[in-house]
């Protein structure tokens, strides 16, 4: 439908512009309730398609003081991290099954919209330096991506639906 055309097209610019962001913010390691909630917000990109955790940190400018405190051994930062990771994967986890129940076909253009917005983070051209021209790796990036469209089609059109 045109709505989930819609959902598309914003998921996508605003994950664009999310991952646009440079991370030079750095956290507050002393404020455990921010270390509470960065450990919330990171754990989510486990469940997420082509999101990274680390990346989460690093916008939130708490992946080097999470390092930090892991190679110090600081107990309470960890610990409150970790807490944060619990709690934001049980009700990640809980918002995205209802999502998906409710309004499976908006979250899916949802995680569609995220999935190509986050293409700014992994695309590899974007990350090529010296003198490789972009447009060289257009060909193998095109034809990698019609091998995994035939491989999804083929695994899709070859399987068995299974009993629930």
């Amino acid at each position: 439908t045109l709505a989930n055309y819609f959902i598309i097209i914003i998921t996508a610019v605003l994950a664009f512009l999310f991952f646009s962001i440079s991370g030079e913010f750095q956290g507050d390691v002393n404020n455990l309730f921010y270390v509470f909630i960065s450990g919330a917000i990171a754990v989510c990109a486990l469940i997420l398609p082509g999101i990274s955790g680390s990346t989460f940190l690093v916008i939130l400018g708490m992946y080097k003081p999470i390092l930090n405190a892991v190679h110090s051994r600081d107990i309470l930062t960890i610990g409150v991290f970790m807490t944060g990771m619990i709690v934001g994967i049980l009700s990640f986890i809980r918002l995205l099954k209802w999502l998906l129940h409710n309004h499976h076909s908006y979250t899916m253009a949802g995680l569609t919209g995220l999935m190509i917005g986050s293409l700014k983070k992994v695309w590899p051209v974007a990350h090529i330096e010296g003198g490789v021209s972009a447009t060289d790796w257009v060909l193998p990036i095109v034809i990698f991506i019609a091998i995994g469209v035939m491989i999804v089609f083929l695994m899709e059109k070859f399987s068995r639906p299974q009993k629930v």
